[in-house]
């Protein structure tokens, strides 16, 4: 007899559908590292083409100043962003092990 969870489905769908969503999490760690350490950093300068004009760019002092002013209105989001992708693949990595450990088994409740 298969074994069904709480709404009569099939044990199995509801072991692969927390497999997914596991993946899911380590997918979205994944970006988050992503935006930590190599987008956040570099967001400074793509605003500095945005933010001054091609003369004003030129002018290599208001050019740096303006870069350091943009770094710093970006505080620590490089940091949030890192941990928060760290953690979010963590519990993606421990979730899927977990699943794994497991072996698709679902206790029927008895």
């Amino acid at each position: 007899m298969t074994a069904t969870s709480t709404i009569g489905r099939p044990a199995v769908f509801k072991t692969s559908t927390t497999r997914l969503c596991f993946i899911a999490t380590i997918f979205l760690g994944l970006a988050f590292l992503f935006f930590g350490i190599i987008l956040i950093p570099v967001l400074p300068h793509f605003q500095l083409d945005v933010v001054l004009t091609q003369e004003q760019l030129k002018d290599d002092t208001l050019r740096e100043s303006t870069l350091a002013m943009l770094k710093k209105a970006s505080g620590i989001q490089w940091l949030i962003w890192t941990i928060g992708g760290a953690a979010q693949l963590t519990i993606g990595v421990i979730g899927l092990l977990a699943n794994k450990v497991r072996g698709g088994h679902v206790s029927d409740g008895s």
